[in-house]
């Protein structure tokens, strides 16, 4: 987006992390309302703070089902709706200062 050269093996090693990452994660949440159980927490937070970016990068979370309910839920929330609606519009106003 800035016109910066893109790193192909800082990509292959994110998507690796990932891949690692996130079915340990989609497991730990399983059926719990918020990442540690029935209260929100800092956890969360950061979870949907770090997967933000994922439809910008074209990530799919689909087959992370518990992170995708959890990530749906808590864009809902007004914490999140307060800061913006969807991350792509705010990078994308970012960018262009």
């Amino acid at each position: 987006m800035r016109g910066e050269p893109v790193d192909e093996q800082s990509i292959k090693d994110g998507l690796a992390f990932l891949s690692r990452s996130l079915p340990v994660v989609d497991q730990a949440i399983g059926s719990n309302k918020f990442f540690l159980g029935k209260q929100i927490s800092l956890i969360d937070f950061s979870l949907v703070a770090a997967l933000d970016p994922v439809e910008a990068v074209d990530i799919d979370l689909s087959p992370y089902i518990n992170i995708a309910r959890l990530r749906n839920e808590l864009k809902k929330m007004d914490f999140y709706t307060q800061c913006h609606t969807d991350y792509r519009d705010a990078l994308q106003a970012m960018a262009k200062k």
